[in-house]
């Protein structure tokens, strides 16, 4: 499995260099985008602002659930007050048995660090419905209806995740920028294998 740190940020409370306050600030998201934090054979993950996006290329298994965990955990590290967590699967199968309970596990954990969470199964026809099921399984199985929510594409749901990550007047104001990085980490990412 490989597993990088490429884009890892250091100390809380300060500044970091592309001008993104941490701590108790407001984020700011860098004109360049979604910063990698790492990856591993299934999935890339990353951190734009106080929102980790996470690209799923494989189905995860147990092993994979501990990069998603320290991708929502350390980033939480930085921004205290709450994080939001955005998931693309792509054209993929569900998880693996022992990776679902590890997925519900996981969120029961990192609930309390979150703001919200978006899923967005980027797959057709019955695969889609398939992948949307499970994932409103792991809404179920965690007790988080509110917070969390199952879109058809990212433009879908990208509106109500930043409304809940960020308020009424910055979501309207990041909300194309945002969509730009997320849907460009998501391209870039997707080809590798």
């Amino acid at each position: 499995m490989e597993n990088t740190v490429e884009g890892k940020l250091k100390g809380a409370g300060g500044a970091i260099g592309d001008g993104t306050l941490i701590g108790g600030a407001a984020p700011r998201f860098d004109p360049m985008g979604v910063r990698i934090f790492r990856r591993d054979f299934a999935s890339s993950y990353g951190w734009w602002g106080n929102v980790a996006v996470v690209l799923g290329r494989q189905p995860p298994d147990a092993a994979h659930v501990a990069n998603y965990r320290e991708c929502v955990t350390e980033l939480h590290k930085l921004y205290p007050r709450g994080v939001g967590l955005i998931t693309v699967v792509h054209d993929t199968s569900a998880p693996s048995q022992a990776g679902r309970e590890a997925m519900i596990k996981m969120f029961k954990e990192i609930w309390p660090l979150m703001s919200a969470a978006l899923f967005v199964p980027n797959a057709e026809g019955f695969k889609a419905a398939m992948l949307r099921s499970v994932m409103g399984g792991l809404i179920l199985a965690t007790g988080q209806r509110d917070r969390v929510r199952v879109a058809r594409s990212l433009s879908d749901g990208l509106p109500w995740f930043l409304h809940k990550v960020m308020g009424p007047d910055e979501a309207l104001r990041q909300l194309q920028h945002l969509q730009w990085g997320i849907e460009r980490f998501c391209e870039t990412e997707s080809e590798r294998q």
